[in-house]
């Protein structure tokens, strides 16, 4: 079963047949006929205003910067969709005589609504009004899941452990496991494109969350070439009574470049079984080219007196930290810096860190990335500016790439430039193609 499944992927990869969620599709007709079963979510206005203590000013759409928030609700539709299916009395004893639709309308009291989204971010650092990052959405559906003992695995540190899923199988519930990955630096790694395509052509496979920049779209298909999405970039009126759920399936079905896409995405399966993660997991590692690490059993180490840390997060960060041990240190580095250096304001070349040694002024913190990696990138100098953004410049001449983990709201010009892909050149008939609204 396991390379029967492997074979039939390479088949479609290398055909110009069209597969939606794991369904092959012949010709347009068959394709309409499966998207009118996949809800995707968009923007919305109107809705009761999202409550933080920390602000004053109400927030009543998520126009601008909720393109990921909705596209975490299109995937999750698509997760209680499977468990109705497989497991349909284990939802009733949870959700019983509603529409598993309702619980995403946008009032408070939708367990799982924009506005329980946001108090989930908040809880992680984050904040309404700001572009979330893969990686921290991907925990804020897995706490949001968490009251009605729904189990997701949540992929840290680029690698998935088999001995934290196998608890995860009940019998009774579908295993969610979101996987964010980092293929690439400022352009997708076309080597990650065979595990990409897993995600939509698998049974198992509910699509991923990835995009543009940051413009946040919901991939559920793959052709030969393009990948086939949902855009969120749509604002409509709230919904607020199970009437209006029609308006959940607007979009119409986009095409983009595989090589268009941005490289920091979530993949998202939800697996029945133990036997259908085991065959998954079969599938992957035997992918010529594998982004994570498939492991057994968590190996526990001990990084207290490392002077290098690395954390799930979806881009590079340095930060400058002073701890005891080497404030002396960065002092006595401060007034020995050359003064003909002063201009270049906290400037460091990558290449000056090692995997072995590691500038103990500096702390490095990555999502998707180990001490080996850090070579791949000698060719960037990285600048700290007044403010909290990092931003990483290639030497070669490219325009500079800010990596950052959120976009002010009021950036909506900001936004605006980031959308700089196209279609001219997809082949796929029949089908929409990318535009340039919103």
């Amino acid at each position: 079963m396991y390379l029967k499944n492997l074979a039939e992927f390479v088949m479609r990869k290398r055909s110009d047949a069209k597969t939606i969620l794991g369904q092959p599709c012949r010709d347009a007709n068959e394709v309409v006929a499966v998207i009118g079963m996949i809800p995707r979510f968009t923007y919305r206005r109107g809705f009761k205003a999202l409550k933080n203590e920390q602000h004053y000013f109400p927030i009543k759409s998520d126009t601008h910067w909720g393109c990921c928030i909705r596209c975490g609700q299109s995937m999750l539709a698509q997760y209680f969709q499977k468990c109705i299916l497989t497991f349909p009395e284990e939802y009733n004893r949870h959700f019983s005589n509603t529409s598993y639709l309702d619980h995403f309308n946008d009032t408070p009291d939708s367990p799982f609504s924009i506005h329980n989204f946001c108090k989930e971010i908040i809880n992680l650092g984050g904040h309404e009004g700001k572009w979330v990052s893969p990686s921290k959405l991907s925990f804020a559906i897995q706490n949001l899941l968490k009251p009605f003992e729904y189990p997701v695995y949540v992929c840290q540190n680029s690698t998935i452990v088999k001995d934290e899923i196998r608890p995860l199988f009940t019998g009774d519930k579908m295993v969610l496991c979101l996987i964010p990955l980092k293929c690439g630096m400022q352009t997708f790694d076309m080597k990650c494109f065979p595990i990409v395509g897993l995600s939509v052509t698998l049974r198992s496979g509910i699509g991923f969350i990835g995009g543009v920049k940051y413009k946040a779209f919901y991939y559920v298909g793959v052709s030969k070439n393009s990948f086939f999405y949902f855009d969120p970039h749509i604002t409509q009126t709230k919904v607020d009574e199970c009437r209006d759920h029609l308006s959940y399936f607007v979009p119409k079905l986009k095409s983009m470049q595989i090589e268009k896409i941005s490289p920091s995405l979530v993949l998202c399966f939800a697996w029945e079984n133990e036997e259908e993660m085991e065959e998954n997991l079969y599938i992957f590692n035997n992918m010529e080219h594998l982004p994570f690490s498939i492991i057994e059993t968590k190996v526990n180490l001990d990084f207290h007196d490392a002077e290098g840390v690395f954390n799930a997060d979806d881009s590079w960060n340095i930060v400058q930290t002073e701890t005891p041990q080497n404030q002396e240190t960065s002092q006595n580095q401060e007034t020995s810096r050359n003064n003909d250096m002063s201009q270049e304001n906290d400037e460091v070349q990558l290449n000056e860190i090692h995997n072995s040694e590691i500038n103990s002024s500096w702390e490095i913190v990555s999502s998707y990335a180990n001490p080996s990696n850090i070579h791949k990138i000698s060719d960037f100098k990285i600048y700290q500016s007044n403010s909290s953004d990092i931003s990483i410049e290639e030497d070669s001449g490219f325009d500079k790439v800010v990596y950052t983990s959120h976009l002010s709201a009021n950036s909506s010009n900001e936004i605006e430039k980031f959308e700089t892909y196209s279609n001219g050149n997809d082949s796929n008939d029949n089908l929409p193609k990318a535009s340039d609204d919103h």
